[in-house]
């Protein structure tokens, strides 16, 4: 049997199923049963949603198909005894006077299994009719579809007579119901379920075991209990077939199952789970899952850089560092209004689109932040993706500050956050204690898991600058990118080094104008014009604009502007080829 081929017949059937209007839910490979990877609630997770019910083939599996038949509206007379071919199927209808409609021949071959399928949802029951035995299969319940494979036989479950729904004749739908658990307040008597019933009810009640956690033996011991004191066939059943029922726990106790309310929630958990935020998404794979990912798409992602040197990547941790008065700030908002307007900046930091950012103020008041903003978005349009966050409830260990912080993200859904600065953001507790601090870095990381953000943290730089910033030494193990701040003799002149855990460091020379940092002019020009013109000595009849970008490595739109600004400041010139070349002394003006 060829996997793809098998895959594909499927998708097939299962899409077949959603035009007839089914809901429909995924069983485990040539199972019965719900499959917890795709179907994690049972019959309650069936779905008419196409991307949804053709999700296990996208992933190239050969999964069952169930129909939800209370959610799609239906009730199916499953035939399990009685038959042994179509023309007793035939005989039997006309004999009770039952309408022609939708039929599927199960997969069972000792005996001629039918699924029968009307219009309306009734209570489930079972039935003993004219000699056929078997169930009404509706509200709660589903069968296999077609396209499925018996679990037995291998058989598939196929379409016998592909025709219009019928209405339910009026003897199916004198139903009696069968609870699986007694109702709190219910008397001491109660139905027993029938065995027509009782492997349903193991596997539900099976499912409902393992979401509480809890462990094989134990789920063991409550099946055995619930199908001797509970099942119509009890002790019997449990006699002949306790090896089924240790295969169901065994098989329930490695299901999926879904997340516990903690006992006490405090810190990011709680604060998470009060906005509704989704569950943290890592990578939970065995050793042979590890080696077949690919990871290639997501290393090459860059925020700042190129395709081919990825300076900053998304959804990472950059740590800004640096001693006070140092401009930390000024350009952290620089660039952020870089990454807004989708517009590169400083020429080493090339940008290739626009980002959402949120900035978080806990240090300066508002007027300063006032002016600072105005500075930092000189020249270039954020159009409204810059939004700064001014508020003393921000906090990264209190909870009713983390509970502000998160609110803030699902309010503006941001592509990055900054929490400027570290200290402040912490106030009350002790930037040394290990506990303190890694409570901190664990709301941040959640957030960043959670909301799928990137994240900039500006921290003051301790006394002694070679041992990183001040507190507790986790910062520097946590953070992925380093970017350092250094002021020159006190003056307006700043180098910033940006120092990516996967990559060669980024130098920048940086001055204050307008109140902002701009790229330093040394010897009369910038860096980047000085890196250029010594790229161009090594092509003396002059370089493409492309030439130049794959050399520096850069954006051709980030290389475009800083050619023209290098032009303009007489650092290099064009020819009347259209190369662009090395000014030489005694050339232009």
């Amino acid at each position: 049997m060829n996997a793809t081929t098998e895959t594909l017949r499927l998708a097939i059937a299962t899409n077949d199923a959603l035009t007839r209007d089914f809901a429909v839910l995924t069983c485990e490979p040539a199972d019965k049963l719900p499959w917890a990877r795709y179907s994690p609630h049972g019959v309650h997770s069936a779905t008419k949603d196409k991307t949804k019910a053709l999700q296990p083939y996208e992933d190239k599996t050969i999964a069952n198909i169930g129909i939800a038949c209370g959610h799609s509206g239906v009730a199916v007379v499953d035939i399990d005894h009685g038959l042994n071919s179509a023309e007793e199927l035939d005989a039997w209808m006309k004999k009770h006077d039952f309408p022609p409609t939708l039929a599927v021949r199960t997969g069972r071959r000792t005996e001629y299994g039918i699924h029968l399928y009307y219009r309306g949802a009734v209570p489930q029951t079972t039935f003993n009719l004219g000699g056929c035995t078997g169930e009404v299969k509706s509200i709660g319940g589903y069968v296999l579809g077609s396209g499925s494979r018996h679990p037995i036989s291998g058989e598939l479950y196929e379409y016998i007579n592909d025709i219009p729904l019928a209405p339910l004749p009026e003897v199916f739908k004198k139903a009696k119901t069968y609870e699986t658990d007694k109702p709190t307040g219910a008397p001491d008597t109660f139905e027993l379920v029938p065995a027509s019933m009782r492997n349903a009810r193991l596997t539900q009640l099976a499912g409902r075991l393992r979401n509480q956690h809890l462990s094989e033996e134990t789920i063991f011991i409550a099946l055995k209990d619930f199908a001797i004191n509970r099942c119509e066939d009890g002790e019997n059943y449990f006699i002949q077939e306790e090896d089924k029922l240790k295969d169901l726990a065994r098989r329930a106790a490695q299901w999926n199952a879904e997340p516990l309310a903690p006992l006490v929630t405090c810190g990011v958990n709680k604060v998470l789970a009060s906005v509704n935020a989704s569950t943290p998404q890592g990578y939970a794979m065995t050793s042979e899952e590890w080696a077949a990912k690919d990871f290639s798409a997501e290393e090459t992602d860059s925020l700042i850089g190129t395709a081919t040197n990825a300076i900053i990547r998304p959804l990472t941790k950059n740590l800004v560092l640096a001693p006070d008065k140092a401009f930390k700030t000024t350009f952290l908002m620089r660039l952020m209004a870089s990454l807004a307007a989708g517009v590169t900046i400083f020429d080493e930091l090339p940008v290739n689109k626009a980002y959402k950012i949120v900035y978080f103020h806990a240090e300066l008041n508002p007027t300063e932040i006032q002016q600072r903003v105005v500075a930092s978005v000189g020249g270039v349009d954020p159009q409204g993706r810059f939004v700064h966050v001014r508020d003393i409830k921000t906090h990264l260990i209190e909870e009713s500050g983390q509970q502000f912080i998160a609110e803030m993200i699902v309010h503006y859904k941001p592509d990055v956050i900054v929490l400027d600065p570290w200290q402040d953001l912490i106030a009350g507790y002790d930037e040394n204690s290990s506990k303190d601090t890694s409570t901190a870095r664990l709301f941040m990381s959640g957030l960043i898991d959670t909301f799928k953000v990137t994240l900039f943290l500006i921290q003051h730089e301790g006394k002694d600058g070679s041992k990183g910033g001040r507190g507790h030494s986790g910062m520097a193990g946590w953070r992925d990118t380093l970017i350092r701040l250094s002021r020159k003799d006190g003056g307006n002149l700043v180098r910033v080094i940006v120092e990516p855990r996967w990559g060669e460091k980024v130098t920048l020379e940086l001055t204050l104008k307008d109140g902002t940092l701009a790229p330093a002019i040394i010897s009369g020009f910038t860096t980047q014009q000085l890196n250029l013109r010594a790229f161009l000595k090594e092509h003396p009849d002059g370089a493409t604009p492309q030439q130049i970008a794959d050399g520096l490595e850069m954006t051709p739109d980030a290389c475009k502007k800083m050619i023209q600004r290098a032009i303009n400041d007489g650092a290099v010139t064009k020819n009347d080829a259209g190369l662009i070349c090395e000014l030489k002394k005694g050339e232009g003006q």
